[in-house]
């Protein structure tokens, strides 16, 4: 079993599968292994894994990932000739119900810049958010992409690609950072110390580093910025744009939380009503 869950993380990784997400498929998989042992073909092994499934007692999203990792090696051991079909073929995933992302404390966001003392770091948590990036779309960043003197940022993935009004802060920690970055091992606009791309792991640790007890997170940044967008007057369509989303029902999300949020009744307008 060890080594079949070793070849398939090995063919996901040469298919173009993201670190992170072999990281997953691995983590996923342990829990499998340790109840499968060194079974690994026939109907014991196909009811294991169903049952396996439906006895994991995780939230929707971890169940349906976990279905998503376990549908994946089963296709790999039919292709193997381990398995004649995949168990899993015909099971759904659970239906999720959008969550609205946690609002921004800003006296958390405060002191989190207030202990940032390296320029590159204060470049990427300020990309992420005063302009709403993905982590993953900024540790993706080249160099080529920043233009300060337009102002604009080049985010590009496998289909798609969109440009990127950056703020004037942004624009001069960027200048800050590019002034002192040094590396001849890669073109990635954001490196470790030894000079090589920095990963989402060590963007992870950096951030936890500053963000000290706080619950505030990388995807929270995101949200703030599509926020204080909104704020300031952007369209739905323009803050679309900005997040880059596929559907404008992913950003319409931001917007219905704000919308909330201003009609919630103060403790005064309680007053008032109470009268």
């Amino acid at each position: 079993m060890d080594d079949l869950i070793d070849q398939f993380l090995d063919h996901e990784r040469t298919d173009g599968k993201a670190d992170t997400t072999v990281r997953n498929y691995r983590a996923d998989l342990f829990g499998l292994m340790r109840e499968a042992g060194e079974m690994i073909s026939g109907n014991a092994f196909a009811g294991l894994v169903r049952q396996h499934l439906d006895s994991l007692e995780v939230a929707e999203r971890s169940w349906n990932r976990h279905l998503s990792t376990l549908r994946r090696f089963c296709d790999f051991l039919v292709e193997q000739g381990e398995l004649a079909v995949n168990p899993l073929a015909s099971r759904s995933g659970v239906k999720v119900e959008a969550s609205v992302p946690k609002a921004v404390d800003e006296k958390d966001v405060r002191k989190l810049f207030q202990r940032i003392d390296r320029s590159r770091d204060r470049a990427l948590i300020t990309l992420l958010w005063q302009n709403g990036l993905r982590v993953g779309e900024a540790l993706n960043l080249k160099v080529e992409d920043v233009d300060l003197r337009a102002g604009t940022l080049r985010i590009s993935d496998e289909s798609d690609s969109r440009m990127v009004r950056l703020t004037a802060a942004a624009c001069d920690c960027l200048r800050d950072y590019l002034a002192t970055r040094h590396s001849d091992e890669t073109d990635c606009l954001f490196v470790a110390n030894g000079g090589r791309a920095l990963s989402y792991a060590g963007a992870h640790r950096l951030f936890r580093q500053y963000a000290g007890d706080s619950d505030l997170t990388m995807q929270q940044l995101r949200a703030g910025a599509a926020a204080a967008a909104f704020f300031a007057g952007a369209t739905l369509w323009q803050v679309q744009d900005m997040l880059g989303h596929a559907h404008a029902a992913s950003t319409a999300r931001y917007h219905l939380k704000l919308t909330k949020k201003e009609n919630k009744p103060t403790a005064s307008k309680k007053k008032e009503k109470s009268k």
